[in-house]
């Protein structure tokens, strides 16, 4: 029997069976679902599922109307089941008839690929429309120039290596940029908590902190649709995204994955022949890939432009802050 609501409960525990019959039942029927993830070392080596975040997209107590019956955020416990008992849920995440929607979802999608065995499908991941809606925006470089800011600018680096450098959003500063009215969420957002995902019980303010997000990604999917800024594309382009790492799970102190760089070949595409980056592992098109000698002469660099990026902004960053090390210590005259 599906779930429905009418009271102010942002938020549903979801740790039992009958609970969980519930939220599939509501989920089956929905068109769009938001999802979100909380875990120890979501994506990374090591890491390990704790939460599934779910809402029923246009449905959740932020975009509800006045006198309107809503959902709340179902937060299903992961911990608390089987994967056998969690199939008829996972079904529906590969069902790509059913749209998920999600933002910055590569770390979602590996960690319920390599610690679910859940392949996710009709993905669209609003990270990416984000970077998407700047060209339809009419940012133009000088913009995007602004975005890379002191952390991944240099001004020693040829201004040419910067063409398809993009920086991500993270979920807050997007909906702040994009000016979403975020008002009828009814509690703080990411409040403070001990980040032991896998200890129970779950304290309130790590269910508040797992539903919240949700909230916010439902907000912002409604104004990129309003705004007609999901291009057909976007479930192609979000599909690469996501699965970057299907072949496994990185290092989380690894830096050529450690970074809020748009990856290369995702939303714009390269002409070329293939090559493997020697930063980050990727194999993609050559047109990726600076020349060394300058732009139309010399060999192929052995990395991205964008590993080349973090190597030159991490050499920079680690010498000034040697730099000012060494005054503060009065080495220096």
């Amino acid at each position: 029997m599906a779930l429905s609501f009418y009271h102010d409960d942002a938020f549903l525990l979801c740790d039992n069976q009958q609970t969980l019959q519930g939220v599939v039942a509501t989920l089956r029927r929905a068109s769009a679902i938001i999802l979100d993830c909380e875990a120890q070392d979501i994506g990374y080596v090591g890491g390990q599922l704790s939460v599934i975040s779910l809402g029923v997209a246009g449905s959740l107590l932020s975009s509800k109307r006045r006198g309107r019956q809503y959902h709340p955020v179902f937060l299903v416990d992961v911990l608390a089941f089987s994967r056998r008992q969690l199939r008829s849920l996972y079904d529906i995440l590969e069902d790509e008839n059913v749209t998920k929607v999600v933002f910055g979802g590569r770390h979602d999608f590996t960690e319920l690929y390599h610690g679910q065995g859940v392949y996710m499908k009709g993905v669209i991941d609003l990270q990416i429309a984000d970077v998407v809606s700047r060209d339809i925006l009419e940012e133009d470089f000088e913009d995007q120039m602004e975005r890379l800011g002191d952390r991944y600018f240099d001004d020693d680096v040829d201004i040419d290596r910067y063409d398809n450098i993009h920086r991500l959003n993270s979920l807050v500063s997007c909906v702040e940029e994009h000016d979403v009215d975020t008002s009828r969420i009814p509690h703080e957002l990411k409040p403070y908590h001990s980040g032991r995902w896998l200890q129970r019980p779950l304290s309130f303010d790590q269910l508040i902190y797992a539903s919240g997000d949700v909230l916010l990604i439902d907000l912002l999917y409604r104004y990129f649709r309003s705004m007609h800024l999901l291009e057909d594309d976007i479930y192609e382009q979000s599909a690469k995204y996501i699965s970057l790492n299907i072949d496994a799970r990185v290092n989380k102190n690894d830096e050529y994955w450690c970074h809020a760089l748009l990856p290369l070949d995702i939303i714009y595409e390269a002409d070329g022949i293939p090559m493997t980056c020697d930063g980050c592992g990727r194999e993609m098109m050559s047109g990726n890939f600076a020349r060394r000698g300058g732009r139309g002469r010399g060999r192929r660099e052995d990395k991205c432009a964008v590993c080349v990026i973090i190597d030159f902004t991490g050499n920079f960053h680690f010498l000034r802050a040697l730099h000012l090390l060494t005054i503060y210590q009065g080495y220096e005259d």
